[in-house]
């Protein structure tokens, strides 16, 4: 099965189904050798952006943590990095396995992004296990 990579806004956004738009599994395996050249295109790494809420973490840990909390960014920060990864990867096809899939996986993050950008939504990447 494997994992998938996913948005999660902090308001709906009317119009757009964005759970639905991408599945995010060829990003997830594309991510930590992306990530190395974060730093050489000068953005963040893609799991930078990771924040769960308490109640998803809860589920993992024993006891509970009221300490944890649900980190939201600016989706133009992660608009930059995904544009960024996606372009290189155009470049350096040969840099990740089925590369066409995983800029597929881009670019749809990238539209989710961008309208989340445009209403001034805030978001974070979940992982799906």
């Amino acid at each position: 099965m494997g994992t998938a990579v996913y948005i999660i806004l902090n308001q709906e956004n009317q119009g757009l189904d964005y759970i639905s738009m991408t599945d995010g599994k060829f990003l997830s395996r594309a991510s930590e050798t992306l990530d190395l050249y974060a730093d050489h295109l000068g953005v963040k790494p893609l799991m930078s952006f990771f924040s769960q809420s308490p109640d998803d973490l809860s589920e993992f840990l024993s006891e509970s943590d009221d300490t944890t909390k649900e980190t939201w960014f600016c989706a133009s920060e992660g608009l930059k990095t995904v544009r960024a990864f996606e372009e290189f990867l155009i470049q350096n096809p040969d840099l990740v396995d089925r590369s066409h899939e995983v800029i597929n996986d881009l670019r749809q993050f990238s539209e989710i992004l961008k309208q989340a950008d445009e209403k001034g939504i805030k978001w974070h990447l979940s992982v799906d296990y």
